[in-house]
């Protein structure tokens, strides 16, 4: 590799410690052999740069003149730049690949703790380096990794894309799905510790942010999940003296937490932080086995569960508090607070039952049977839930339409909990959305609170839509309901809007706009949803319920953090199998019974399925066709969002969904 490096004269220190990268050092570089031949400008005028590349116009070199040598642009002052070209010949028919490389580093930002200023650094303990500065000094040494690593990182990031590509799936389905990971290099930090943490974007800095974390983690936690762990080890470490879990752990331009240590974003706290926190623990326990993590923050899970006790007035079983939905006023009972805390109950019931304290585990189911009934009380009117009321029941608006009013009936289904809320319940809930605002709206891309008397949406400006609140809480918990087509047409659209205006991958949380917002991933949640399929290794259970339109064969990818595996169903041989792809890890994940729970029908009609004990090894296969019937699933909904105005509501009545 030769070319052109640009330096800094010499060390570049802030005025304040801080997570920016301060590069010194970038080099534009390009691979030379005997076939080709380097030129470059070194350095040149931007504002003066068709003079410079004139030479390269006119024969596909750079002038051999000097151009003088220019250091990194400062602001305000010339703005310079360099390039590189490479020069061969061709032959017809000839095919021939040039490769360039730029680089950059920083220099690890070092605190000295002795002589530096107080207000230089945060002293919570974490580090403002990066990971990468275990293993390289300088840009030299960086380059030379790139150019002798470079086959084996395009192998390893191709691999995990490959089963998405190589599926069946809509081809804007992969693209969506694929990109959405972008903000794994764009908003996560890795310090040199290995602490880890996630910037929410727009948000000044801020990082860590949980509530969004509970539909942006799937993509971390599938792929990455020792990183996964670490921020929620923040998190855990960082809990208060009330048993809450923080809001954010972190931030940009100030400091970082730390596993073990302190943060410097204490207090903040919302309902759905404690909950979101809970639900993902025991969530990674059930997908690995882990009980050693588990255990290590069992007794954090039961002071979370206090605090939000702590939240309920005298007389009402339903915490009251913020919530992620803290950009426009609401009442103080909210139906996303009250679902989510039913998923919360169902995860501590897990974490319970594993430690083996039945007495908890009673007192969640307790807690469970208290809280949804006054749910259904206090919020449903027989065609959705209300987007709240006060404390004693009153002032219950019936007139404002809440796209998050699932929130805790998603989460709890897709971790294999059961439902929060009655099925029938929950489809009257997504017909009225459908119906109401969705389908009064440009690609349905609706406003999450919605006026039905004046039949627009009421948000606040600048937060037009939640897209991935929208995909989640409403696409998600609508194709369990039985909407398959609706769903996906929902997945689809969001992924329009963005397109239309050249964002391929920006998606904010406010409206479409180009910033790097951290719940994109909430994409990685649809590759379970779409094969009704789960984990939970140690029941030894997989659940699969595949969804299968027509008669061609279809091809599903599935991603655990213990395995890959591709899902196949051939419905004209009415032949479904599952072979193993890949493994991580020395624990031995065995699978003894597939748990098939069909969208649109009560979670406790589920079908268990015994099988013979089945190993998980890369490789292996399991077929299951002689459960075809059992597991795979066929869409019996008609869409509704296409032509809304002739579907009729749903209308259901309280006694008789839930038994009472």
């Amino acid at each position: 590799m030769a070319g052109v490096r640009q330096f800094a004269a010499g060390p570049l220190r802030p005025k304040r410690a801080n997570f920016q990268n301060y590069v010194d050092e970038v080099a534009v570089l390009a691979q030379t052999d005997s076939t080709t031949r380097l030129s470059a400008l070194t350095a040149y005028d931007l504002a003066a740069g068709d003079k410079a590349w004139e030479a390269f116009r006119r024969n596909g070199e750079f002038d051999k003149a000097d151009n003088g040598v220019a250091l990194l642009s400062t602001p305000g002052e010339k703005r310079c730049g360099s390039a590189v070209a490479l020069k061969t010949t061709l032959r017809p028919g000839e095919k021939k690949t040039l490769r360039f490389m730029l680089a950059w580093y920083y220099p690890e930002l070092k605190v000295d703790r002795r002589s530096d200023p107080p207000e230089f650094y945060w002293a919570g303990g974490s580090d403002y380096g990066r990971y990468f500065h275990n293993f390289f000094s300088g840009l030299s040494s960086l380059v030379r990794y790139g150019a002798c690593e470079r086959e084996r990182l395009c192998a390893q990031t191709v691999e995990w894309q490959r089963p998405v590509l190589e599926s069946t799936l809509p081809d804007w389905y992969k693209f969506k799905l694929i990109n959405s990971g972008y903000v794994i290099y764009t908003n996560m930090i890795l310090n040199k510790k290995g602490d880890v943490t996630v910037n929410e974007g727009g948000m000044g800095g801020l990082a860590g942010t949980m509530d969004q974390r509970i539909s942006s983690h799937p993509f971390y936690q599938k792929f990455f999940t020792q990183l996964d762990r670490s921020e929620m080890m923040i998190f855990a470490d960082a809990q208060q003296t009330r048993g809450n879990i923080t809001h954010f752990i972190g931030h940009y331009y100030f400091g970082m937490g730390t596993v073990g240590g302190r943060i410097p974003t204490e207090e903040g706290w919302m309902i759905d932080n404690t909950g979101g926190w809970i639900i993902q623990l025991a969530k990674d326990y059930e997908q690995t086995g882990d009980m050693e993590y588990l255990r290590r923050y069992a007794g954090r899970v039961y002071n979370g569960m206090e605090f939000l006790r702590s939240l309920m007035p005298e007389g009402l079983e339903i915490p009251i508090g913020g919530t992620t939905y803290d950009d426009f006023h609401h009442p103080p009972v909210y139906s996303y607070g009250a679902t989510i805390y039913l998923a919360t109950l169902k995860a501590a019931r897990v974490v319970a039952a594993a430690m083996g304290d039945e007495v908890r585990v009673k007192t969640y189911e307790e807690q469970y049977a208290r809280t949804q009934k006054e749910l259904i009380r206090m919020l449903w009117n027989g065609r959705f839930f209300a987007y709240g009321c006060e404390k004693d029941g009153s002032g219950r608006r019936d007139d404002l339409l809440f796209t998050g009013q699932l929130g805790g009936q998603f989460v709890s289904r897709y971790c294999g909990w059961g439902d929060v809320v009655p099925m029938p319940m929950t489809r009257a809930s997504v017909v009225s959305q459908f119906k109401i605002s969705l389908s009064k709206t440009p690609d349905y891309y609706a406003n999450k609170v919605w006026d039905i008397g004046r039949g627009h949406g009421i948000d606040n400006r600048g937060s037009q839509c939640w897209p991935f609140y929208l995909e989640s809480y409403t696409a998600y918990a609508a194709m369990q309901a039985g909407y398959y087509d609706d769903a996906l047409e929902i997945m689809r659209h969001i992924q329009l809007v963005n397109l239309r205006r050249g964002w391929s991958w920006c998606q904010n949380l406010w409206n479409p706009a180009e910033l790097t917002y951290m719940t994109a991933p909430v994409v990685w949640f649809s590759t379970d949803v779409l094969a009704g399929a789960g984990l939970n290794v140690p029941a030894q259970e997989l659940r699969l319920a595949p969804v299968v339109k027509g008669r061609e064969k279809v091809v599903m990818p599935l991603y655990y953090p213990g395995f890959w595996a591709r899902l196949t169903v051939d419905p004209a041989r009415r032949k479904i199998k599952l072979q193993i792809t890949k493994t991580f890890g020395e624990r031995q994940i065995t699978l003894s019974r597939i748990v098939s729970e069909h969208y649109g029908v009560p979670a406790e009609e589920r079908k268990i399925i015994p099988i013979a004990p089945f190993t998980i090894r890369e490789g292996a296969e399991l077929d299951l066709s002689a459960h075809y019937k059992e597991i795979v699933q066929t869409p019996t909904e008609r869409a509704v969002l296409p032509d809304a105005e002739s579907v009729p509501f749903l209308t259901v009545d309280t006694a008789a969904a839930t038994g009472r």
